[in-house]
């Protein structure tokens, strides 16, 4: 699970807690398999890792994800090229937003949950 704390102004509300299902580790798991499906093998521990880098470096929550995502299918190019240790070079698209939209849709993981928002707007009653 992964605890969710409100905060503003670096203030914790602390009557404001959610847990969910999704955090990073269903980010990973969907990265890797976007980038299994355009054809990388990455099995292995150490591709995890790297994985995990690319995504703390490359990846980001799009405001509006449709229309960055079609900005990104449009392009010439990948959005960002990056070299492995062995010199394979991943081509980075559409994974650097589609795997964090996993926290607001966890569908695109296969995941039956509610997103963040989801679970803001059904704990907001509770905190009038």
């Amino acid at each position: 699970f992964t605890a969710i704390n409100c905060c503003e102004d670096e203030i914790a509300f602390h009557t404001f807690n959610m847990f969910t299902k999704v955090g990073f580790y269903a980010i990973v798991n969907l990265f890797i398999k976007l980038l299994s499906e355009k054809g990388y093998n990455l099995t292995e521990l150490k591709d995890r890792i790297f994985c995990h880098k690319l995504i703390m470096d490359y990846c980001y929550v799009a405001l509006d994800f449709e229309k960055e995502l079609e900005r990104i299918e449009n392009l010439d190019g990948p959005l960002h090229e990056v070299e492995m240790k062995d010199g394979t070079v991943l081509e980075l698209g559409k994974e650097c937003i589609v795997a964090t939209e996993v926290l607001f849709n966890p569908r695109l993981a296969g995941m039956d949950v509610d997103g963040i928002m989801s679970l803001f707007r059904k704990k907001l009653p509770d905190l009038r």
